[in-house]
């Protein structure tokens, strides 16, 4: 090994131990240092742009050493640890370090799947981790698809698949090849990728219809039908359902198997929404899982009539199954719908040899022409876990969000709101709108803990109502580290944080 790789051979062992001092395996249990013993702020502190971010481009470069010494305390004191135990503002779940050593294996590799004849191997290995996924979740007919960026840019790609099997002239023709306007449907909870997709898309706000949610923030198959005679009455064309599998507000699971059948009687693709939720359902495989899917709210992932019959299913595999970010899962009934969209032949691909493989390239398939060997640490990490390990990770932040919920149903201080799988949303008793900012800001201060607050729509709204009251959100996703005890004691820690006229009566 000559001098400049023993260097970065010596760098990277440090590095690698400053992680593995920090982090705890979401998936093993098995905590690292500090993290687990004094965990710290659960908010990045407030404070100034360093400056050295405002430094000037070094002209010289520096040994790896060096520059790792300037970056980590500025990365460590900055950033707070993802597995935080009361980091629960967002579905931001921690990494399984295996999946780390994934990453760095792939970025050395380098191995771009967008061409089979580069990366053959590499795209068998993201087809076995797709396949994987399918049969986790239960839902075997979704046959094959694709790994990209996230739950929204797999929505994306999956509306595209969809237009182009609804309107066959859109691939060659716009618009255009169809006359009366298309209507897509979704919940007054649907997240906002769906709303990015159809404008990309040119289909405008006024392709999609946005349908009142029930108390639970569900949307119920009677609501779908009434919009769908309506809309065909006035000579509209529905061509595309969206239903969700854990909304990003609440955690709620439409009623899965009703929707995908009158999806299949009204000839709707069916899109399902599983970004975050979708995994859950591989609990439905073990004793007990489906009295525990139906008590925190999400008995329609117990049901295999439900995930199996979806056109195309979106699951993020860096939420529950705690995946670097980047990573979301696309799985298709019939993937050769995705060619149909995306399919062309640039001039700069003019290799005469047949491929050896039949099947169409990945670039073929999807928006993306290079693409990052995401399928790696994945596949690295669901042999290590195993489906028992993935399981025991997700009983236990359903378990831990079932004692906050508990906890909160008896706290003097606060109301619960809607709220499913590891999700669940809070306001104090009395304060209103006021209260909930002074908690957060409080929090942010000090960074006890990390909440966000989110509007929720009323049952028959299209939307949240302008001054529509602001509700805290808690997520659980701290997988292993999901500890009932801790979460049973956050109502009473959060109560000490109020003015004493939000606590109520």
């Amino acid at each position: 090994m000559d001098p400049p790789a023993r260097a970065w051979a010596a760098a990277g062992q440090a590095l690698l131990a400053t992680l593995a001092a920090r982090l705890r395996d979401p998936l093993a249990g098995g905590a690292a240092g500090p993290a687990a013993a004094a965990p710290g702020r659960a908010w990045p502190a407030p404070e100034p742009c360093r400056l050295e971010l405002h430094a000037p481009l070094p002209q010289a470069g520096r040994p790896a050493d060096a520059v790792l010494a300037q970056a980590l305390p500025l990365l460590l004191e900055g950033l707070p640890p993802p597995d935080h135990p009361r980091a629960l503002a967002y579905i931001t779940a921690p990494v399984d370090p295996f999946a780390v050593l994934g990453s760095l294996l792939a970025a050395g590799l380098q191995a771009n799947l967008g061409l089979r004849r580069m990366a053959g191997l590499a795209c068998a290995i993201e087809a076995q981790t797709l396949a994987w996924l399918a049969e986790l979740v239960g839902a075997p007919a979704l046959r094959g698809g694709l790994l990209l960026g996230g739950g929204s840019a797999a929505g994306q790609t999956a509306v595209w698949a969809a237009l182009a099997r609804a309107c066959p002239g859109w691939h060659e023709e716009g618009l255009g090849a169809r006359g009366p306007q298309l209507v897509a449907y979704a919940s007054a909870a649907s997240h906002h990728w769906l709303d990015r997709a159809l404008r990309l898309a040119g289909l405008g706000a006024r392709g999609l219809r946005r349908l009142p949610v029930d108390a639970e923030q569900r949307l119920q198959p009677e609501t779908l039908a009434r919009a769908l005679a309506a809309d065909r009455r006035a000579g509209r064309i529905p061509w595309l359902l969206v239903a969700h599998a854990g909304t990003v507000g609440s955690g709620a699971v439409d009623p899965l198997a009703a929707l995908a059948a009158l999806a299949r009687r009204e000839d709707l693709w069916l899109h399902i929404d599983g970004a975050y939720g979708a995994p859950y359902a591989a609990l439905q495989a073990e004793p007990g899982g489906s009295d525990r899917l139906a008590a925190c709210g999400a008995s329609a992932l117990a049901d295999p009539a439900g995930l199996n019959q979806a056109d195309s299913l979106a699951l993020d595999p860096h939420k529950a199954l705690h995946q670097p970010l980047g990573c979301g899962a696309l799985l298709l009934r019939r993937p050769e719908t995705l060619p149909a969209a995306f399919a062309d032949a640039p001039p700069y691909y003019a290799e005469a040899e047949p491929a050896a493989d039949p099947a169409p390239d990945p670039s073929q398939c999807g928006p993306e022409n290079s693409r990052p060997f995401r399928a790696l640490p994945l596949w690295l990490s669901l042999q290590a876990a195993g489906a028992q390990g993935l399981r025991a990770s997700l009983r236990a932040e359903l378990d831990g969000a079932a004692a906050l919920r508990a906890a909160l149903q008896a706290s003097p201080a606060f109301v619960g709101g809607p709220g499913a799988l590891g999700v669940q949303t809070f306001r104090p008793r009395a304060g209103g709108d006021a209260a909930v900012g002074q908690l957060l800001a409080r929090l942010r201060a000090d960074g006890h803990a990390a909440l966000s607050a989110v509007r929720l729509a009323g049952p028959d709204e299209t939307a949240p109502a302008a001054g529509a009251p602001r509700w805290l959100r808690a997520c659980v996703v701290q997988g292993l580290g999901s500890a009932p005890e801790g979460l049973a004691r956050l109502p009473g820690e959060l109560a000490a944080r109020l003015d004493p006229g939000a606590v109520g009566d």
